[in-house]
């Protein structure tokens, strides 16, 4: 049913860093899965923590060096009005998943946003993440190939 939770669409901190930056290899692709999302009306969510984890890669990595788009981001989340309303109590969830897991390339960051989705419902994620996959999600990407 349009609207339910299943229909919501979570987002990686990577994908954001790909939408925002056209340095990115991933650039055009990542652009093409957010039109066709928002052409079908799935909606996406951004919950803050992820803001802040892609704001911190534009700003700090090396390679992206791109403080200006952590602004930006930042900018552009502080004036959204309708933020997720989301169950976040998910520090059990988090941990237990990371305990499991421990990965030098899967941060806490990556648990959370799964703990995040699994609690909530939801079954897509915006990011080509092949973490999220192995535990279930379904990458945004798979629904412009239905």
């Amino acid at each position: 049913m349009p609207g339910s939770k299943s229909d919501l669409v979570i987002v990686d901190s990577d994908a954001l860093i790909g939408l925002l930056n056209p340095a990115d290899s991933n650039h055009s692709r990542y652009l093409e899965i957010s039109e066709y999302l928002s052409k079908n009306s799935l909606e996406t969510v951004v919950p803050y923590p992820i803001i802040l984890e892609a704001a911190t890669a534009l700003s700090r990595n090396t390679k992206i060096n791109r403080p200006d788009l952590a602004l930006q981001l930042l900018d552009n989340y502080a004036k959204t009005e309708d933020k997720p309303k989301l169950d976040e109590e998910v520090a059990l969830l988090t941990s237990q998943s990371f305990k499991k897991t421990t990965s030098r390339k899967n941060t806490p960051f990556d648990h959370y946003l799964l703990a995040l989705a699994k609690k909530n419902g939801i079954r897509y994620i915006f990011s080509f993440d092949t973490f999220y996959k192995s535990r279930g999600l379904i990458p945004a990407d798979n629904l412009l190939k239905k």
